[in-house]
């Protein structure tokens, strides 16, 4: 989506600045994954997406979208694990096998439990997402061993992703530990998956939400990326660029748009309910709920990360997305991949 950059730069500065994301170019804090927390940030008002709001009140955008519903939902997963602890026991068994090591090897595959994985669960998110008539989209590591943080090839997930194709989802890189800072990493990753899925791989998403502004953006256009959904916190869901749109964000150190779609992430269960805002069920949907509404006001995207460990039986994560999902559609939203909501949506400037 393009956005009239000049006329948000000289209407209304602070939105400008909340837009292009002007504190991260000046603010040296990170943390230890080397990304800009929200404790950092001197935008406080990080639940509304004023950015947004501003845009559309001014007729300055008017989305439209498929079967005249009014809002998007983009579901989103994030599939950094797909072994419980036995599992892991068994694969670093192979891999001490494979380098020669034999008693590591029965000591590590001897003493895993014989129980499935209860993380290999993508047949049952299929079928919960068909129930209402979800397409989402996926996203991958392509790591190999001795790289950080591998977990998996992507040939234990060869059949899964097939799977997920059929279903009308699409599939996006997770990148690496080091991807978001690196071209060549960046590359090879990309290969690796495209090469399993036999077709392109345009979207992208950062393990443990990586980010450096703009680095990351440029880096993403020459890898010949069409979008990106990191731009999120991990610390605190919300609207970090004030935005509930896609949008072609801006390099402020060239004063040029940058040519890859940035699809901002709102709201993670990781974020919802574990080390950072640890709610509890009612206040995570308090939260949700308002965003769902604000996003609906504006008719803009909502987009949510679920990893697949947070559909393990009934777990607050469980029950929220399926909520979420519940909800949003009988408040009339369009449901799809990003690859879906790039194309068909319409943007009138």
């Amino acid at each position: 989506m393009k956005i009239d950059s000049n006329t948000l730069r000289l209407t209304r500065p602070d939105l400008w600045d909340r837009f292009t994301r002007r504190e991260e170019y000046e603010n040296p804090i990170r943390d230890m994954h080397g990304r800009f927390p929200y404790w950092a940030s001197q935008d406080r008002d990080i639940f509304r997406p004023s950015v947004s709001e501003y845009l559309y009140e001014q007729g300055l955008i008017k989305p439209e979208y498929p079967d005249g519903c009014e809002f998007a939902l983009c579901v989103t997963h994030d599939v950094d694990v797909i072994y419980s602890s036995p599992y892991m026991k068994i694969l670093n068994g192979l891999l001490s096998a494979r380098q020669g090591d034999r008693k590591r090897a029965v000591r590590e595959i001897g003493s895993a439990c014989n129980r499935k994985s209860p993380f290999y669960n993508f047949k049952e998110i299929l079928s919960l997402e068909e129930k209402y008539g979800v397409t989402s989209t996926w996203f991958f590591q392509a790591l190999e061993p001795g790289e950080p943080e591998f977990r998996y090839r992507l040939s234990d997930v060869e059949d899964v992703l097939g799977d997920i194709l059929d279903a009308g989802s699409e599939i996006g890189l997770h990148g690496g530990f080091d991807a978001p800072f690196n071209l060549d990493r960046l590359l090879i990753e990309k290969t690796r998956l495209e090469k399993v899925l036999g077709e392109k791989v345009t979207g992208y998403r950062s393990h443990y939400l990586k980010f450096q502004v703009p680095k990351t953006w440029e880096l993403l256009e020459q890898a010949g990326f069409s979008y990106d959904s990191t731009l999120g916190y991990s610390d605190c869901m919300g609207f970090r660029s004030g935005m509930c749109h896609p949008y072609k964000p801006v390099n402020l150190n060239t004063g040029k748009e940058i040519d890859i779609i940035e699809f901002p992430l709102h709201v993670m269960d990781m974020s919802l309910f574990h080390q950072y805002m640890r709610l509890d069920f009612d206040g995570a949907w308090r939260v949700v709920k308002k965003s769902i509404d604000n996003v609906h006001n504006c008719r803009g995207v909502l987009v949510i990360n679920w990893h697949n460990t947070g559909y393990v039986n009934d777990s607050y994560e469980k029950k929220i997305v399926e909520k979420i999902m519940a909800f949003s559609i009988k408040r009339g939203a369009w449901i799809g991949s990003m690859n879906q909501i790039i194309y068909p949506v319409s943007y009138k400037l």
